[in-house]
């Protein structure tokens, strides 16, 4: 499965959240935070998993799946 960077940025902002604050309730770095919502960065699985914490969300949830608009293969096409 591949980060959406998008998913995680809509997360904070449901939140209500800054990416400091995401970053001190992660414990990870607010650049860490700004570059994995740029996708300039995937973290590792416990930064990850804590910071999707910290946003009250799963982490299945910040990953882009098949069926997803945010796809970059677009939405999956099931056969008729």
């Amino acid at each position: 499965m591949e980060l959406s960077p998008p998913k995680v940025r809509a997360a904070r902002d449901k939140a209500q959240l800054s990416q400091k604050a995401v970053a001190l309730a992660a414990r990870v770095s607010v650049d860490t935070v700004k570059r994995t919502e740029n996708g300039l960065h995937e973290p590792g699985a416990n930064a990850l998993g804590r910071i999707a914490h910290a946003l009250g969300v799963t982490l299945d949830s910040l990953f882009v799946h098949g069926d997803d608009a945010t796809s970059p293969h677009g939405p999956r096409r099931h056969p008729d």
